[in-house]
């Protein structure tokens, strides 16, 4: 693995936030998305004020600010800076998601801000790997991609 930004596994237990939840304490960051396999556990977190930075978007008056072609080609781009593998990706899912907020302060504000979660296959195979490659890529508004904590996972023996 050439940069440990990026998720690279073919088998992962992914546990996506459909809509992405913050509490009040702001000195938190927000968890966007978790996944893991056997041996590594990989978080995706984001500030507060990051999120509040973004463009807002109310869906039901025109398109998003960042477009999804762009979205797709910054996740792209993304992933073959990382990993040459992803030379001829292969875009297996795209989902629009809002920051919700539990608490009432800034309701307005927090509702409007959105972001991509994008899952992308590497187009190469071998025999040693025969499924190919998954990278999950964050893509908010403004165009910037959201780096991801990766650790190790303890083993119970």
């Amino acid at each position: 693995m050439k940069n440990s930004t990026i998720l690279f596994f073919a088998m992962l237990i992914n546990f996506v936030l459909s809509e992405a939840l913050w509490a009040d304490n702001e000195k938190n960051p927000l968890r966007i998305l978790s996944s893991m396999t056997s041996d590594w556990k990989y978080e995706w977190y984001l500030d507060h004020a990051r999120i509040l930075a973004q463009p807002d978007w109310d869906p039901l008056k025109g398109n998003p600010p960042l477009s999804i072609e762009k979205a797709i080609k910054i996740a792209c781009d993304k992933a073959l800076a990382l990993d040459k593998d992803f030379s001829s990706p292969v875009v297996s899912s795209i989902s629009l998601n809002r920051f919700l907020r539990l608490q009432e302060k800034n309701e307005k504000e927090a509702y409007t801000k959105w972001f991509y979660h994008l899952t992308i296959w590497s187009h190469k195979q071998t025999a040693d790997q025969p499924l190919p490659k998954t990278c999950f890529i964050i893509v908010l508004m403004d165009g910037s991609v959201v780096d991801f904590k990766k650790t190790k996972v303890e083993s119970e023996n």
